[in-house]
């Protein structure tokens, strides 16, 4: 028996390839006998996105299957997602970004893998739109994946996650509004209550990793540094206990970012107080304090050399920025 699909597109200002991503999701569902229904959240874009998806939804009579929400205001991606969460109706919900698409025949690999696995949360591989090779954590591909696995991988990467909505029934099970990102934390708060996941190295998804307004640049990296470092430090507060009691290295690779994004914007006294509980060492935690940004990034360099804790992708994030700090400082 077919699943019905969910499928939730959290938008803001993306008039220009919205578009693109409904298609893709028409061309599964006149490719195959499923029962998709497409939800997209217009978070409070302030160019032509909702008007954009109405025309699309004209043109393709598709009103029996998509339907537009717009949110009164910018309220950021983790509210947008939950929104959609709160009005799907399907038995798996897939999450895609709307500058994004779905492979061909993409939701029926999905259908088969939860008709043949007892999987409440499914992660799929991607495929980039610029060509360059994606990161894929090969370990822990094609088999049954708990909360230790999943929090002690230094590097999952990009993905496309599904849910089985009976999960997301309980209403705490949802992402954390006031961190206008961080979807991870929902997927570890499943995980760890005992759902069961599964990393399939199989491509279902078409990541958009050419566009220049993604954290992981340089300008938007910098100001969302107070974002980042409430993030993680959220991250600490509702895991560290666990994450301790798997090792303390790992316990350690997220505190380190809470202190370089802390360093990066500024110390509120909150994150002073944990990060000089982890550092009982009043020496080391005044170097921290005390070191200018670029030196600071240096020692995490140094950290991540020798520990091999941090991602790829945060490693090239730091580069950039300490190629900024130090041409500023000439």
């Amino acid at each position: 028996m077919s699943a019905r699909f969910s499928i939730i597109t959290p938008c803001f200002n993306r008039a220009d390839v919205v578009t693109e991503t409904l298609d893709s999701v028409l061309r599964e569902k006149n490719n195959s006998n499923l029962i998709i229904e497409q939800i997209v959240i217009d978070d409070g874009s302030s160019d032509n996105t909702a008007s954009v998806v109405q025309r699309w939804v004209e043109e393709h009579d598709a009103s029996d299957w998509v339907t537009l929400y717009i949110l009164p205001e910018n309220c950021g991606l983790a509210t947008a997602k939950n929104a959609g969460i709160d009005r799907a109706t399907g038995d798996l919900i897939v999450f895609l970004d709307s500058d994004d698409q779905l492979m061909p025949n993409s939701l029926h690999w999905i259908n088969q893998h939860f008709l043949e696995r007892d999987t409440d949360l499914y992660f799929g591989s991607i495929v980039n739109k610029s060509g360059r090779p994606a990161v894929f954590n090969h370990e822990l591909a094609s088999r049954e994946i708990g909360f230790v696995e999943y929090a002690s991988s230094p590097q999952i990467g990009e993905y496309l996650p599904v849910c089985r909505r009976e999960i997301l029934e309980n209403k705490q099970m949802r992402y954390v509004d006031e961190l206008r990102g961080f979807v991870a934390l929902l997927w570890l708060r499943i995980l760890k209550h005992g759902g069961r996941g599964w990393i399939d190295p199989h491509p279902v998804r078409i990541y958009d990793d050419i566009r220049t307004d993604r954290i992981c640049y340089l300008y938007t990296l910098h100001k969302a540094a107070p974002r980042l470092r409430d993030g993680f430090l959220h991250y600490l507060k509702e895991f560290g206990v666990d994450l301790l009691k798997i090792s303390q290295a790992v316990f350690d690779r997220v505190l380190l970012r809470v202190i370089v994004y802390a360093k990066l914007s500024s110390y509120p006294p909150e994150v002073r107080k944990i990060i000089d509980a982890a550092l009982p060492n009043t020496s080391v935690f005044n170097r921290v304090l005390e070191a200018t940004p670029s030196v600071l990034i240096s020692a995490a360099f140094r950290i991540r050399h020798h520990l091999r804790k941090m991602t790829v992708a945060t490693f090239r994030a730091h580069q950039k920025i300490r190629r900024t700090l130090f041409s500023r400082q000439r």
